[in-house]
């Protein structure tokens, strides 16, 4: 049976500073959120 509550949402994070994109991709996961990076 599929669960709604266990879907992995897909965030892409765009931006040119390479620390603030870890940043931003770390808070993410912990979230439970999958972060693809352009």
């Amino acid at each position: 049976m599929f669960d709604s509550t266990s879907r992995k949402y897909r965030i892409l994070v765009v931006d040119d500073e390479r620390r603030m994109v870890g940043f931003i991709r770390l808070n993410l996961e912990q979230d439970g959120f999958e972060v693809i990076e352009a």
